[in-house]
């Protein structure tokens, strides 16, 4: 619903906003839409309205959710590339339960080298997060 009000707002020749957009992109992450919030925001990109970190962060949730890490990691990449710093708790925790999801959590480490704090263990699953409390104390 939240893309059709968005395209809605298009047809009335209104013009969408980063905040039109980024809560069109989180109705999608809550839906589990991952392909429709990257069609998203590539459509917002080509808009010419840069997404922010909101807008990031819920297409990394969505990516997360739907077990494409690589997709994740990518955009958190991308993120950085455009001068923005991913929030920690939101947007590191997403690639990194996208890792996990698909067993592969002790490459999330790997592929974010700029990680400075610890990310919750919340984003782990069960078994990588009884391992990790045993390493991390």
């Amino acid at each position: 619903r939240a893309v059709a009000l968005l395209q809605a707002m298009s047809q009335d020749a209104l013009v969408p906003d980063v905040v039109a957009y980024s809560s069109a992109l989180t109705a999608c992450e809550k839906v589990g839409r991952s392909h429709q919030a990257l069609q998203l925001l590539r459509d917002m990109q080509a808009a010419r309205v840069a997404p922010d970190v909101v807008a990031y962060s819920s297409v990394v949730s969505a990516c997360g959710k739907a077990g494409q890490p690589d997709r994740a990691c990518e955009l958190l990449s991308e993120m950085r590339r455009r001068g923005l710093a991913p929030d920690t708790t939101v947007t590191y925790t997403a690639a990194i339960a996208a890792c996990s999801r698909t067993g592969r959590a002790e490459e999330a480490w790997h592929r974010t080298p700029w990680l400075t704090a610890r990310p919750s263990l919340h984003a782990l699953g069960p078994g990588e997060r009884r391992r990790r409390k045993t390493c991390l104390g």
